[in-house]
């Protein structure tokens, strides 16, 4: 019994490698796809090829780390979270593509992405969210972000922009009725609920400590990298990188 269990375990643990190790390929092969879908579809200022690189290098963040977290850790549930995380952002792009299909499919889709994002931030270090406002909030944040794109794709006609999109026009196989005064509306309004779940992410993050937040000090490693993320993001417009990267300085600076 015990040589028995003990193939059936190396067997597991050798299956395993082969996931990953597929997985691995397959993120990089769609993020090649996704570098691709930005740059054929969107001209500049939409995008450029550093911007594409980097919301691809970005999504290979995940990547990375989440592989590593599944070696190191199989039992925990943060390694495939964040690889689920990266395939979801890279999909994501997409949804640029002037293919009736892909668009459809990645538009509706493309929003869980930023909703996996803010799962894996409540979800670490365990993978697993435990707090009961959290989970409600997520339990919220998946279904609207299938809603308000569902509720564009069918009203969209083509005959109006889509936000972050060319102007070239896009066909939406979900198409029920042409109503392109409503677009950007749904849009908008999509949007501040965005900004207001990242604002609900960071305040959760803000008050997650063991003391009263108020009483509690960050350590010096998370205070010194925040510090030095902040200060190059704040430089970066006035870099020769700015203009690859699509930024630009603040007015009257």
């Amino acid at each position: 019994t015990t040589l028995f269990r003990s193939l059936c375990d190396d067997a597991y643990v050798s299956a395993t490698r082969l996931v990953q190790v597929a997985l691995g390929v397959a993120g990089v092969a769609l993020g090649v796809l996704a570098y691709q879908a930005q740059v054929d579809n969107l001209a500049e200022p939409l995008t450029t090829e550093a911007r594409a690189m980097a919301s691809v290098g970005a999504a290979w963040a995940f990547l990375v780390a989440g592989l590593v977290a599944w070696v190191r850790r199989p039992a925990n549930r943060m390694g495939p979270l964040m690889i689920l995380t990266c395939f979801a952002l890279l999909a994501r792009q997409l949804r640029f593509s002037h293919d009736p299909l892909a668009f459809t499919t990645f538009f509706l889709l493309g929003e869980v992405a930023y909703v996996l994002v803010g799962h894996v931030t409540l979800a670490y270090p365990t993978g697993r969210v435990t707090d009961r406002l959290e989970r409600l909030f997520l339990k919220v944040a998946y279904p609207v972000a299938l809603l308000f794109p569902l509720a564009v794709l069918l009203v969209y006609d083509g005959s109006r922009q889509l936000k972050y999109f060319d102007d070239s026009a896009r066909e939406s196989l979900l198409l029920l009725t042409g109503q392109p005064d409503l677009v950007a509306p749904i849009q908008d309004v999509f949007a501040v609920g965005a900004y207001g779940a990242l604002a609900t992410v960071f305040v959760a993050l803000v008050v997650r400590t063991r003391r009263p937040f108020f009483r509690s000090r960050p350590g010096r490693p998370l205070l010194a990298t925040s510090t030095f993320l902040a200060a190059v993001t704040l430089a970066l417009p006035y870099t020769p990188l700015a203009r690859p990267l699509g930024l630009a300085p603040l007015p009257g600076t």
